[in-house]
């Protein structure tokens, strides 16, 4: 049952409600391999900030067999890497219309105010603090949409030590990569 909450409506997708989070109705987190959602037996307890009761268990894997999905889906990453721009040009287009459409979801009210009262049930911090978060982070992927993951991935050239020698650098997530971000924010 949702709690009667100002901020009560929930995102259509959303899993969880987190004004009834609590040790009484703890969430299990799952984990996500190549576009399905696993769950585990075993799970890690997260103890409430606010009460030191379990209110979050995170699915984790309880043998070797469990890894090897996670393990020949790292694999299958090839070396270079699956944002490499001289290889996989279409990516930064693509990543560009992601940024678009997860900054468009990020300015529905019932969105923010999900994440905000998320943020405040991991960290706890005042509802201006937990927003200003989610602000700055939807301005970052306003500005991030369209064509400046083409620039981000800018390359540079320098003269080498002989006539006609320039040696050139690239930037990009290079092999496996988990995540890269700025933040330093629960979110």
């Amino acid at each position: 049952m949702r709690s009667q909450h100002l901020f009560s409506s929930l995102p259509k997708w959303a899993t969880l409600d987190p004004h009834s989070l609590s040790g009484k109705h703890p969430h299990t987190v799952a984990n996500f391999l190549d576009g399905k959602i696993i769950t585990s037996p075993k799970t890690l307890p997260v103890i409430d900030p606010l009460n030191g009761e379990t209110f979050l268990n995170i699915s984790i894997p309880t043998s070797n067999a469990d890894l090897e999905g996670f393990i020949q889906s790292q694999r299958a990453v090839p070396r270079y890497g699956v944002h490499n721009p001289i290889k996989n040009v279409s990516r930064y287009q693509l990543m560009g219309d992601i940024f678009f459409k997860i900054a468009s979801e990020m300015r529905k009210p019932e969105v923010e105010n999900f994440f905000v009262k998320l943020l405040q049930r991991v960290m706890p911090k005042s509802v201006a603090q937990a927003t200003g978060e989610w602000v700055v982070t939807r301005r970052f992927f306003e500005n991030f949409t369209g064509d400046n993951p083409r620039f981000f991935q800018r390359s540079f050239n320098v003269a080498g030590d002989y006539d006609g020698q320039t040696s050139s650098g690239y930037r990009w997530p290079f092999g496996n990569v988990c995540v890269i971000t700025p933040f330093n924010f629960p979110l």
